[in-house]
């Protein structure tokens, strides 16, 4: 019931966040284009003047122009002549009237009943019919918004547009044309406000949180450079984003640069990059995509500034076809790539292999119940000229958002491992400390009762008289005295740590060798520290020899003092095993441990197998200074 409750309130919390991106109220927009809304004609369209009349007119006279049916008029008119388009304005508008004309290369002029509101080209006479307005050499970002006056209900409104000065057919082409009330203008405004800054908002944090987690684990020693190519990618969507929104590209002013498709084609180089680096053997391969995927973004940046107009097939081809190529091959070999990796070792594959097929599905399944034809007349279209941005940008996006879910749950699942390790490591660590307390109370015990014994022994011998019980006593007092620990290295712990391991070694038929025992007294180690490391080191050579099924177990320690270091040499028999054991949570846990005391008291560490034997090596440092000087000579002592 709990869940289904928070089920509810976040529907409810989305549903009102998202009712915040569409415009409000009973708004007055109308549209008066001529032509469709988008490239492909939707199904059903039908051709609707919408009461305007279009007009070539040099002087007093004007010469009406013929619509095709599809949005263009044709007629007595020559390239570079201004022509007109008018209507009676019928739509009844509650406040002040906006007019949007979505203008690109065209210089504009808006009359009504005969008098000039608003002109590109002020420097021109005002009058209908001797206007001569230029093509712009330049295209312009953004819609161009005019006021009305209020009450022009019932009026004629009029709009003056240039045209080319060379084409191959003489036929124009009307701009879109759009009039709403000013409530309905600043409603839509304020809903596309919200529909980009909501996620730029999100990408915005996940960027930031990459980079904060980039940060925290280079603070741990760990360089994870992934982790800065996804802040790249997320931070460059949310800048394509924010470029594409009309109210940016009002503040940027005209320039022949399309920074939206550059952000995006940058960002889609930082998801490549960050691909690559998952990518194992093949990573040069993918290298080499992730340049061409960048140097695509470049030469699109350089014709942009390089060229007003591309006025040849070839430098089209390599503005959009050879670009969008590269780019949408690139992805696919990524994705291509994760799906082989998908039953391989690496965690990041198996989430995110199958979360970039589904976001992918679902858009085409979207795209599809929105509008299937437009979706079918795309593909056709990008099959045709090579040029895939309908499928490239949305394919992308779709990506990078699972290249985040899929290392955020990587992330997790490393970070609840390493807190289980260190609770493994904690309680071994205790219970390493306790055996060693357990051993330590044993020996005393062990050494109370043999001086005891050797005071009974002599207490006996003086009081019998007997020649024979005599010379018996003496041989028992003489062999308590020869009864001395295995290993003396002068070290308290460290002898009563390793003779108890050995003497369990010895009671499972484990052969010992002893090559040195000798032991500073102390070393740069907590009585914790050096309990858990002593002591995994033997219960991993003590554990390994007897699971080795060697036909002679044997154990060989070296312990010595060589230029300032305490060199520590465990080396067992063992044998290879044929069937691999099945990995438990423990396994490999002692060296583990092991590695860290050595890495905090700046010590060596180094590990050696072949086909009869595993040897561990560790130096530690005998003395503070020593530690310093670990850092510089790493080298360490052989058995």
């Amino acid at each position: 019931m709990l869940a289904a409750a928070l089920l509810i309130l976040c529907a409810a919390a989305a549903w009102g966040l998202f009712r915040h991106a569409l415009p409000v109220g009973e708004n007055q927009s109308y549209n008066l284009s001529f032509r469709w809304e988008g490239e492909a004609m939707p199904e059903g369209w039908e051709y609707d003047q919408k009461g305007w009349t279009v007009f070539a007119q040099q002087g007093d006279t004007p010469v009406l122009l013929k619509p095709d049916g599809f949005g263009g008029f044709g007629g007595d008119i020559q390239p570079g002549q201004t022509f007109y388009f008018s209507r009676v304005l019928e739509e009844d508008i509650h406040g002040d009237p906006i007019l949007q004309l979505n203008t690109y290369e065209e210089n504009v002029a808006v009359f009504l009943d005969g008098q000039l509101i608003y002109t590109d080209c002020p420097e021109q006479e005002g009058r209908i019919g001797y206007l001569t307005l230029p093509h712009r050499q330049e295209p312009k970002q953004g819609v161009l918004t005019v006021s009305l006056p209020s009450g022009c209900q019932g009026k004629t409104l009029t709009i003056a547009q240039s045209t080319a000065s060379a084409w191959d057919m003489p036929k124009v082409w009307p701009v879109p044309v759009s009039l709403m009330c000013q409530y309905a203008y600043e409603s839509e405004l304020a809903a596309e406000s919200f529909r980009t800054a909501l996620p730029a908002v999100l990408l915005l944090a996940g960027g930031a949180a990459m980079l904060l987690l980039f940060l925290r684990r280079l603070q741990q020693g760990k360089r994870d450079t992934a982790l800065l190519w996804e802040a790249f990618s997320l931070l460059l969507w949310m800048a394509a984003i924010l470029l594409q929104s009309s109210f940016t590209g009002a503040f940027r002013g005209q320039n022949r640069v399309n920074w939206n498709e550059l952000g995006k084609g940058l960002a889609l180089t930082a998801l490549m990059a960050f691909l690559t680096g998952r990518a194992g053997q093949y990573r040069r391969v993918f290298w080499v995509l992730t340049g061409l995927t960048g140097l695509s973004s470049l030469l699109c940046l350089w014709l942009d500034l390089r060229y007003e107009v591309l006025n040849s097939d070839y430098l089209t081809f390599l503005r959009f076809t050879l670009p969008q190529m590269t780019e949408f091959l690139s992805l696919c070999a990524a994705l291509a790539w994760a799906w082989v990796c998908w039953r391989g070792k690496q965690r990041f594959y198996r989430f995110f292999a199958p979360l970039s097929l589904a976001a992918a599905g679902g858009l085409l399944l979207y795209a599809a119940l929105k509008d299937g034809r437009l979706l079918t007349q795309q593909l056709v279209l990008a099959v045709r000229y090579q040029t895939p941005a309908y499928f490239l940008w949305p394919l992308t996006l779709s990506t990078t958002a699972a290249a985040v879910i899929a290392r955020g749950i990587e992330l997790i699942e490393q970070e609840f491992e390493r807190r289980a390790g260190a609770r493994l490591i904690s309680e071994r660590n205790e219970l390493a400390m306790s055996h060693y307390e357990s051993l330590r109370a044993q020996n005393e015990q062990v050494m109370m009762l043999l001086h005891d014994m050797n005071k009974h022994f002599t207490l006996l011998r003086q009081m019998t008289g007997e020649e024979n019980v005599r010379r018996y006593l003496d041989q028992l007092l003489s062999q308590n005295e020869k009864i001395r620990p295995v290993v003396q290295s002068g070290n308290d712990m460290l002898d009563v740590i390793i003779n108890g391991k050995l003497t369990q070694a010895i009671n499972e038929g484990v052969g010992i060798e002893l090559v040195r025992t000798h032991a500073p007294r102390k070393l740069p180690l907590t009585d914790t520290e050096l309990c858990s490391l002593v002591m995994n080191l033997m219960d991993n050579a003590v554990a390994g020899v007897l699971d080795s099924g060697a036909e002679k177990p044997s154990i060989k320690l070296d312990m010595h003092i060589k230029n300032s270091f305490f060199v520590f040499c465990l080396e067992n028999s063992a044998r290879k095993q044929q069937t691999p054991k099945k990995p438990v949570p423990e396994h490999g846990l002692g060296l583990k441990i092991v590695a860290q005391i050595v890495e905090r008291c700046n010590g060596l560490l180094e590990t050696e197998q072949d086909e009869k034997s595993f040897r561990v090596t560790l130096a530690l440092p005998t003395a503070p200074d020593a530690a310093e000087a670990g850092s510089e000579s790493r080298k360490a002592g052989t058995c």
